[in-house]
């Protein structure tokens, strides 16, 4: 009996009235995840069944979504999007995950989320180009245009990218399907790099908080951040993706990098652009632009350096920046002449709050135990108002 089939078994067991929900959940993504082993029906290793593990994961997550279970029917798409993606880091091979996003296109696009809608029509259309697909797209093209609207340009502009990615993973020696550029989030960040200008795609208000990290794709970022052998450039830049995955993962929220002011006195690695049509809690504690830096270095950084950023935010406006700093700054609460003592001064003196994030920080995020926005929230009420006894 093929898994799909056992599933709905179980499912019809319970009788009209009498569904448990979450023993279903565990029942069914047990089933689904045995049934993704090697060599099982569902193996995503091979093309076509793994086309077949997106419909299974799809069917039993239109079942929850009929019964109004939403968060169990994103949890299982979202799990299984990890677990593909997974699978191809571990094994090095490319692994389809278009059916999948397309599912969860459809979901949020059924409850008025158009801003998960589109973000996952795009992560379809990602994956489906690095599959090499003939027709320049499936389903999440078809969405893309006559759902979304998506001009000519704007999916041409998208589609190279993506081409571009396929290229270099396929123009590398053991053809890496573990590195940044194989995975479907990697054409997103650069999309809305090079086209700010299309933030009505990408950058769309969500019913949502905040997108869930993509751990797979996250790691694959994070193993790059000790590369030893990269030159400085590289390691900046390393550590600029990774942050500006993570400032992607809140709705609306749109980067751009590397600006130069126009009397070139000065540049800003990221500033993140709140594009939320009304106000909101992010709005209303982090203003409408964040200045990001960036420090890959094999040391703290000190007074300098900090206090040349929250100059800059003074410059610009701007009350809120994070420092991305691998081993953090140099100080502790006791010493005044810390890089750590001057970011408490600054909020004192004019309410403007400096986050820094160190690679324990990053680490974090891999238990999933904590998210982007939460950290960072924490880390504002810190600063503010101190911490739990």
């Amino acid at each position: 009996m093929k898994p799909i089939d056992r599933i709905q078994n179980i499912f019809n067991e319970y009788g009209k009235y009498e569904l448990d929900p979450i023993d279903f959940l565990d029942k069914a993504r047990s089933i689904l995840e045995e049934a993704c082993n090697p060599g099982e029906d569902y193996d995503p290793r091979e093309l076509n069944k793994a086309k077949d593990a997106c419909n299974a994961y799809g069917g039993v997550s239109n079942l929850f979504l009929a019964n109004g279970y939403l968060a169990a029917s994103q949890s299982l798409l979202f799990s299984a999007w990890d677990l593909f993606g997974r699978i191809q880091r571990e094994d090095n091979q490319r692994i389809y995950r278009a059916g999948l996003g397309y599912y969860l296109s459809k979901l949020y696009l059924s409850h008025g989320d158009n801003g998960a809608a589109i973000r996952w029509a795009l992560l379809t259309q990602a994956d489906d180009i690095l599959g090499g697909h003939s027709k320049g797209g499936g389903a999440g093209k078809q969405a893309l245009v006559t759902i979304f609207g998506i001009a000519s340009e704007e999916l041409k502009l998208f589609n190279k990218i993506a081409k571009n990615n396929l290229t270099i993973v396929e123009n590398n020696s053991s053809k890496d399907w573990s590195r940044p550029e194989a995975y479907a989030e990697n054409i997103l960040i650069k999309f809305a790099l090079q086209a700010p200008e299309s933030s009505h795609l990408f950058a769309q208000d969500s019913l949502l908080q905040e997108y869930p990290l993509s751990l797979p794709y996250y790691n694959s970022l994070l193993s790059l951040v000790d590369v030893d052998h990269a030159s400085s450039k590289e390691k900046g830049e390393i550590l600029e993706d990774l942050a500006t995955y993570l400032f992607m993962l809140i709705p609306a929220w749109s980067p751009r990098r590397n600006l130069l002011d126009e009397f070139n006195t000065f540049e800003t690695d990221i500033v993140v652009r709140n594009l939320k049509r009304t106000s909101d809690p992010t709005v209303e504690i982090l203003g409408r632009h964040i200045l990001v830096e960036c420090k890959n270095w094999d040391m703290k950084i000190g007074v300098q350096e900090v206090g040349y950023f929250l100059y800059r935010m003074r410059l610009t406006h701007v009350r809120f920046g994070v420092i991305f700093s691998k081993l953090g700054v140099t100080g502790t609460v006791e010493n005044e002449k810390s890089a750590r003592s001057i970011i408490r001064k600054s909020f004192h003196e004019d309410g403007s709050i400096c986050v820094v994030l160190d690679l324990s920080d990053l680490k974090e995020f891999q238990n999933k135990h904590s998210s982007f926005w939460s950290l960072l929230l924490e880390r504002i009420e810190r600063i503010r108002f101190g911490k739990s006894k």
